[in-house]
């Protein structure tokens, strides 16, 4: 069977089990969402035993994921639209980090600790008029589009 086919097998049955799960219990959680991480944590699993073989579709999984997270927090922490990018960029880092991908970590650390610095400064001094509008802009970046 195809690696595609199975992934997309996979995560419909999360979702159903999701599904009839958080019905019953009456929680506010998110089917996709949940079905979506059952997959990659279910992959991943069968990776590191060798019964799955597409780190790919692993990372594509753990990406969608990334994003759900990044649209969670910014609906429930309205100040989070400014970390957007430092904190997808850090997740997409883990994310390559879980599935393999090998290098010299500590520039790519050095940079993300950099880029965090800089929009912390910019969230802190934003009553500033210049880092407010550019706090402005950054934070209006996906709503405007």
């Amino acid at each position: 069977m195809d690696s595609t086919l199975l992934v997309i097998l996979i995560a419909i049955g999360f979702f159903v089990a999701a599904t009839a799960i958080f019905s019953r219990t009456k929680r506010a959680l998110c089917a996709v969402c949940a079905a979506i991480s059952a997959t990659w944590i279910l992959l991943l699993v069968l990776s590191r035993a060798d019964l799955f073989r597409e780190p790919r579709l692993v990372a594509v999984l753990m990406g969608e994921s990334a994003v759900g997270v990044m649209f969670l927090l910014a609906r429930r922490w309205p100040a989070f639209a400014l970390f957007r990018l430092p904190f997808l960029l850090t997740l997409t880092w883990l994310t390559a980090i879980i599935v393999g991908v090998r290098g010299d970590e500590a520039p790519t650390l050095i940079v993300l600790l950099a880029l965090w610095s800089v929009f912390i400064l910019i969230h802190l001094i934003r009553h500033v008029s210049w880092a407010g509008a550019l706090w402005r802009r950054i934070t209006a970046c996906c709503r405007n589009w």
